[in-house]
């Protein structure tokens, strides 16, 4: 590989990133003006933990697994979720700001205790440990329900995968060793759901 293609997939990588860091950023930014305030210190906790483990994850993850970044913030074709995904973002945007607007504004619930905040806090953090073995393991963790046939999909069977699955019925009938692989690996990420 050339310096000036080396350059080029650099540029990309941090673009990726700095795509993500603004997704984070408007999200941030929902709940603060909603909360009317920003002397939260878990709330802001929360956001940069949120903000700097994704976008290290996404610069690891452009060298560990290239391309798959582009495929998660574009998906190719056959996508079968897009209505969900984007119903998924617009309640996720209203939820920020209807927290936002609760603890800074209109105190709808009671408030809860800082032990139990921190705790949350570690528990999104294993969560965000986990999510990123799964996806370096597996070259095709798309944010879209698809066979991906253009990636040349395989069944992964090692990180996580090696001990859970989720069961997919396209997965079943049309990924090649798909059925072998769920004979082999019974336990499901959420039984008889997922």
């Amino acid at each position: 590989m050339s310096a000036q293609n080396g350059d080029g997939h650099a540029r990309r990588g941090r673009g990726k990133s700095l795509r993500f860091a603004g997704n984070r950023v408007r999200k941030l930014y929902a709940y603060f003006v909603s909360a009317g305030r920003t002397d939260l210190p878990l709330a802001r906790a929360y956001f940069l933990l949120n903000l700097g483990t994704g976008v290290i994850f996404t610069a690891i993850l452009e060298i560990v697994n290239p391309g798959l970044i582009a495929e998660r913030i574009k998906p190719g074709p056959g996508e079968q979720d897009r209505v969900f995904k984007i119903g998924s973002s617009i309640l996720t945007v209203l939820m920020l700001v209807v927290a936002g607007l609760d603890v800074g504004r209109y105190h709808w619930s009671a408030p809860v205790a800082s032990w139990l905040q921190i705790a949350a806090l570690v528990l999104v953090f294993l969560g965000y440990l986990f999510m990123a073995w799964a996806t370096t393991a597996n070259r095709f963790f798309s944010s879209a329900v698809r066979l991906q046939r253009d990636r040349g999909q395989v069944v992964v069977d090692s990180g996580p995968y090696r001990f859970v699955r989720h069961e997919d019925k396209m997965l079943r009938e049309e990924l090649a060793g798909y059925k072998e692989y769920a004979a082999r690996v019974k336990y499901r990420l959420a039984p008889g759901i997922w």
